[in-house]
């Protein structure tokens, strides 16, 4: 169901590059597929820029890894569902 939610992106190169899977209500989240030989784990990731105009700003947040794609896509819609929502408005303190 969660699966649904997500593109699948498959390395075009995997001695180079992981699999990710990209949330499609916002393409700034991403989980990368980590497999070693000891099994796979699922880091997600946030993905901003604070100056269009500018590629130095650019950033990358570490979110988290997890040992399960289930979690970390529970996680990840989580994080959409914050990234989405307005900021409270009011005086701040």
């Amino acid at each position: 169901m969660t699966k649904d939610l997500f593109n699948f992106n498959q390395a075009r190169n995997p001695e180079l590059e992981d699999d990710e899977y990209v949330l499609k209500s916002d393409e700034n989240i991403r989980i990368q597929v980590c497999a070693y030989e000891e099994g796979t784990s699922y880091v997600l990731n946030e993905y901003g820029q604070d100056d269009p105009n500018n590629d130095a700003t650019f950033w990358v947040k570490d979110c988290g890894e997890f040992q399960h794609l289930d979690m970390a896509m529970e996680n990840a819609v989580r994080l959409g569902e914050k990234r989405a929502a307005p900021e409270p408005s009011g005086p701040k303190m």
